[in-house]
Order: structure tokens, then sequence, then C-alpha cells
């Protein structure tokens, strides 16, 4: 994403056959400190992607996002919250097996992850 210029981002977020939305975070001042691109799906919400200001690293502004969009997918009655692409051995992406229960897409199917 850190390639993308405007145009690119608004293909992401537009043109695409999935319903995509942005989620804004603020503070109490009302100041954004957070957003996740999220896909609306048929059986849960779909984590795209987050990011989020690095001026208040003592939130775990990164946890608290994929917090809330399981709390939101349990509100909408969708099972399910995915997290998105994880490569393993990647230390950026080894925050998501935090996330309990957690099944990982293989060549054989969903399968349980267990850490």
């Amino acid at each position: 994403m850190s390639e993308m210029n405007f145009n690119d981002f608004k293909k992401m977020i537009e043109d695409t056959p999935v319903l995509t939305r942005l989620v804004e975070y603020r503070n109490n001042n009302d100041q954004l400190i957070g957003v996740g691109i999220t896909d609306v799906l048929n059986d849960g919400l779909s984590g795209v992607y987050t990011f989020f200001s690095p001026d208040f690293p003592k939130l775990s502004l990164g946890t608290f996002l994929i917090l809330s969009h399981i709390f939101k997918a349990r509100e909408l009655n969708l099972p399910y919250f995915y997290l998105g692409y994880w490569i393993k051995g990647v230390p950026k992406m080894s925050y998501k097996g935090r996330f309990m229960p957690l099944e990982i897409l293989t060549r054989s199917g969903w399968e349980d992850h267990k850490p």
C-alpha cells in the first residue's frame, strides 16, 4: 500500500464487486487516529488493511481496530472476521496469531490453527 497513489487507492475502494467501507476511528478531540478498510461479506467482515497514527503507541490501536471489527461482526450477526493475508514468518504479520480461535485457509481448505 505504501506505493499506491490516490487513483490506486480509489480503485481498491470503489471499483470492486465487494462492498468496501472505510471505518474511521477518532479520539475525543475528533482527531483521526485510525482507519480500517473493511469488506462486508455475506458471512463476515474482512479486514483488508488497517492503519493508525503512531502518535499513540500506548493505546495499542492495531489491536483495538481488530477487536472493534470482531465486535461489529457480532453486532451484525456475522459469524466471521477475516484478518486478511498472513504470511508465516513475516514479523509484521505475526500479531494475527494472537487472535483465537483462528482458522487458516490452506490448499486443503480451512483448518484450525494452533500456534
